[in-house]
């Protein structure tokens, strides 16, 4: 979907200066009579989304540091986790995280970050508690 935006040459400088880092394309056609500048932007539909998990470890001597570790090293690039994720106990000395991730909102994009945890040995079970758009 494209957008495109008519400006007198005066206050193109000001879009420029102002919005310059989300404009994809920009063509410039200057009519000698009526000085006008034309801006195409590319409307970004996509945004992000927030997933909640709590992530909980196959074993005791998984702690929810350790957990996290592994959890950080797996992730995909387009994945990103909060920082300190919070901890909670469960029953017999198991310790589950609460992970915060940032996803793309694209087709499949939960859907690999579900199997990238479920993949990982030392987890034992996730289950989505949040998810909102951001």
């Amino acid at each position: 979907m494209k957008e495109t935006h008519v400006f007198h040459v005066q206050s193109v400088m000001m879009f420029l200066l102002l919005d310059v880092q989300n404009v994809d394309f920009l063509e410039m056609n200057i009519y000698v009579q009526n000085a006008t500048l034309k801006v195409h932007k590319r409307v970004k539909m996509m945004g992000e989304v927030l997933l909640v998990y709590e992530i909980r470890p196959e074993t005791t001597e998984v702690t929810p540091k350790k957990l996290e570790e592994i959890v950080r090293l797996k992730l995909p690039e387009n994945v990103k986790m909060q920082n300190n994720p919070e901890e909670k106990p469960l029953f017999f000395g198991l310790v589950c995280i609460i992970g915060q991730f940032i996803i793309p909102e694209e087709d499949g994009a939960q859907d690999n970050l579900e199997d990238v945890l479920n993949s990982i040995e030392e987890i034992s079970s996730i289950q989505m508690t949040f998810i909102t758009r951001l």
